[in-house]
C-alpha cells in the first residue's frame, strides 16, 4: 500500500521540495485515517498538519470524531488543529443552501486558509503548500455516476483530479475496501465488525452513520448503485479508473486549447488586493466565433476566476452564458454573487458590490 501511495504522489508531481507545509484533512472516517498514517510515512520531511472540521452536524457522534482525531494525532506525534463550522446554520442563511455543498465548501475554506497561515509562519510561498484529501478510487466511480444524473461536461465526467491547485489526492489509486484491510492489518488486530471496531473494541477509524442514509445520492450509489454494477463486473472500480484517466487526459488536451483562446479573449481584469482573485475581467465576445467546446471552458474559466473559492458555478450557468452571451443587453447571475452581462458587445463578469446584493430576510431562516 505504501508502494503504491508513493507511486502516486511521484507519478503526479504532487508535493514539492521537502519541509514546506501539508495540511492532512482527517474527518476521522477510514479513508483519512489512512491518509494520516499513510502520507507522513511515504513521504518523511514535510511539515504535516491534521485538520479536523466539526460540522457541529451529529451531536456527541461529531463532538466523538474530534476526540478520536486529536488522539489519532497524538499517536502520530502530528500537529493538530479543529475548526467548527456551524454548517447547519449556514446553509440556512443561503437560499437553496444544501448542507453537504456547504459543508464541502468550509472544510476547503478552513484548509485553505489553514495552509496560508502555516505557509507564512514557516517563510514558505502560499504555492508551496499543499492540501492532502483522503478522496478514493470509490470516489472517483461515485462521483462519476453521481454526475451523470445531475448532469456535467467532460471536465466534471472525468470525475475528482489527483491534482487541483495545491490540493492533492495520494489515495486516488486504493479502494476504500484495501485501505481499510491495511489499517486492520496495521493495527496487528482480528476483523472489524463494519463499524471500524475489531472484538476486543478497538477503534480503527469512525463511522458516520448517515453516510448510510441512501436518501442522499452518494450514499444512494455508494450502497445500491454499485454493488449492482459490482455484481455484473466485479472489477467495476478498475475498469472505471482506466476509463476516467483516459477522459481526464483528453479533458486535459482540450483544456490547453481553451487556455490559449482565454488568454486571447481576456481583454481586462481588475482586483482589489494585488495577487487575489480578481473583482472582474472582461472578454472579447470574438470568443463565441471558437468551437463550443472551447467556449464553455474558456467562460467556466473565466467564472472560476471571479468567483469566491466556495461557489461552483454549474452547467447550467455556463450553457445560458455559452447560448445568448454574445448578444447585447445579456444580463444573468452565477453563484457567489458574480454578475454576467454583455455591455455594448463586451462580456464582463465581475463581483456585486455590497449595494447591490440582496439583503438577508432572517424570516426566511424561521
Amino acid at each position: 500500500m505504501a508502494q503504491r501511495v508513493g507511486c502516486t504522489v511521484e507519478a503526479y508531481g504532487m508535493l514539492p521540495e521537502p519541509a514546506s507545509p501539508v495540511v492532512l484533512m482527517v474527518s476521522g472516517g477510514s479513508d483519512s485515517v489512512a491518509l494520516a498514517r499513510l502520507l507522513p510515512r511515504v513521504c518523511p520531511g514535510y511539515a504535516y498538519t491534521i485538520l479536523h472540521i466539526n460540522h457541529q452536524l451529529r451531536g456527541e457522534d461529531a463532538d466523538g470524531d474530534e476526540r478520536f482525531v486529536r488522539d489519532l494525532a497524538r499517536d502520530l506525534k502530528l500537529p493538530c488543529e479543529v475548526r467548527c463550522v456551524d454548517v447547519a446554520a449556514l446553509a440556512a442563511a443561503q437560499t437553496n443552501g444544501n448542507v453537504e455543498e456547504v459543508g464541502r465548501a468550509a472544510r476547503y475554506q478552513a484548509a485553505e486558509e489553514l495552509l496560508d497561515e502555516l505557509c507564512q509562519q514557516a517563510g514558505y510561498a502560499l504555492e508551496q503548500g499543499r492540501v492532502a484529501t483522503a478522496h478514493t478510487r470509490d470516489d472517483r466511480a461515485e462521483t462519476l455516476l453521481m454526475r451523470l444524473v445531475v448532469g456535467g461536461g467532460a471536465s466534471g465526467l472525468s470525475s475528482i483530479p489527483f491534482v487541483n491547485g495545491r490540493t492533492i489526492r495520494p489515495l486516488l489509486d486504493c479502494t476504500r475496501a484495501e485501505l481499510r484491510e491495511w489499517l486492520r492489518a496495521e493495527s496487528g488486530s482480528g476483523s472489524e465488525d463494519g463499524n471500524g471496531r475489531d472484538q476486543g473494541d478497538a477503534v480503527f477509524w469512525r463511522e458516520d452513520e448517515t453516510n448510510w442514509d441512501t436518501r442522499h445520492l452518494r450514499a444512494f450509489v455508494r450502497h445500491e448503485v454499485i454493488p449492482l454494477l459490482e455484481s455484473r463486473n466485479p472489477q467495476l472500480l478498475a475498469t472505471v479508473a482506466r476509463s476516467l484517466d483516459v477522459l481526464a487526459d483528453e479533458s486535459a488536451y482540450l483544456q490547453q486549447q481553451a487556455d490559449e483562446l482565454f488568454a486571447e479573449v481576456c481583454e481586462s481584469k481588475s482586483s482589489a488586493v494585488p495577487g487575489s482573485a480578481p473583482e472582474g475581467l472582461t472578454l472579447n465576445t470574438s470568443l463565441f466565433n471558437a468551437d463550443p467546446v472551447l467556449v464553455r471552458r474558456v467562460i467556466r474559466e473565466a467564472c472560476r476566476r471571479v468567483m469566491p473559492s466556495t461557489a461552483r458555478v454549474t452547467f447550467k450557468h455556463i450553457e445560458n452564458i455559452a447560448a445568448h452571451g454574445r448578444h447585447i443587453g445579456f444580463a444573468t447571475d452565477i453563484p457567489g454573487d458574480v454578475t454576467v452581462r454583455n455591455v455594448y458587445g463586451t462580456l464582463i463578469i465581475r463581483r456585486k458590490t455590497a449595494a447591490e446584493k440582496p439583503k438577508h430576510d432572517p424570516r426566511r431562516t424561521l
